[in-house]
């Protein structure tokens, strides 16, 4: 997929949305995973340099998720 694809757009705007929805909704968070996860991965495509990654994620509401739980919701949404 090409770093500044749509659909990454997309996952990526999708992603933010299911953070935020997780933090509100207890019964519905298991529902938020797999768009955050599909998000995260979509953000960590565009912007592959650790360094533009760190400065988008400051301004993300997965800034909120630890770096291990961003992690695993990476490897979830990989292939």
């Amino acid at each position: 997929m090409n770093a500044n694809s749509p659909d990454d757009e997309r996952l990526i705007r999708d992603g933010e949305a299911a953070v935020e929805e997780y933090g509100r909704s207890n019964t519905r968070a298991r529902d938020q995973i797999i768009p955050m996860a599909r998000g995260l991965l979509a953000a960590r495509r565009r912007h592959s340099a650790n360094h533009d990654f760190g400065h988008w994620l400051e301004q993300s509401p997965y800034n909120d998720i630890g770096h291990t739980d961003r992690a695993a919701l990476i490897k979830i949404a990989e292939p």
